[in-house]
């Protein structure tokens, strides 16, 4: 009925629902005994998403900031560190790529690469890359450079999955 129909949760309220869960498996994937924080973050999800909230949908919101607070607290504290331009001693050569982790649990991140335009730049598949607490690492990254101007390179971390996640940096990479 109609009635019932006003009631359910508006789509943007659902879609909001859904980027907290998308958000949460990111930091259960990343973040090494994240067992406790991902166990708040679901249930905050399903407190958002429960009937209570009908018609409340200011208090579901509540929660919701609430829980990507914590969940970006999480991911914002582990970021990619490299910028600048990277010149290779030919057409072939390594990306050096820092990676900070400023939480005090270790982490495992991914690593996406993608260049404009994309077929001026080859790399090699990355495997995901273990940081200590409150570390940096440098992972060298394979890569091959066609032509002769700077090709502008942009990295993202990912969980092990593949979900990117944080602010993306760029490099120019040239040979």
């Amino acid at each position: 009925p109609a009635a019932a129909l006003r009631r359910e949760l508006p789509p943007a309220y659902v879609s909001r629902i859904s980027s907290a869960e998308s958000t949460t498996a990111i930091v259960g994937q990343v973040v090494s005994g994240s067992g406790d924080l991902t166990s708040t973050l679901t249930a905050a999800s399903a407190r958002a998403s429960s009937t209570t909230f009908r018609g409340q949908t200011t208090l579901g919101n509540a929660v919701l900031d609430s829980a990507a607070r914590l969940a970006d607290a999480q991911l914002d504290a582990i970021r990619i560190v490299s910028k600048g331009t990277v010149t290779l001693p030919g057409d072939t050569g390594s990306i050096p790529v820092s990676i900070a982790n400023g939480l005090e649990s270790p982490v495992t991140v991914g690593l996406q690469i993608s260049a404009v335009p994309s077929v001026r730049l080859s790399t090699s598949p990355i495997a995901p890359v273990t940081i200590p607490p409150g570390s940096t690492v440098l992972v060298e990254v394979p890569a091959r450079v066609t032509g002769s101007e700077p090709v502008q390179v942009s990295l993202r971390l990912a969980s092990t999955d593949g979900g990117a996640f944080g602010a993306p940096a760029s490099l120019q990479v040239g040979s």
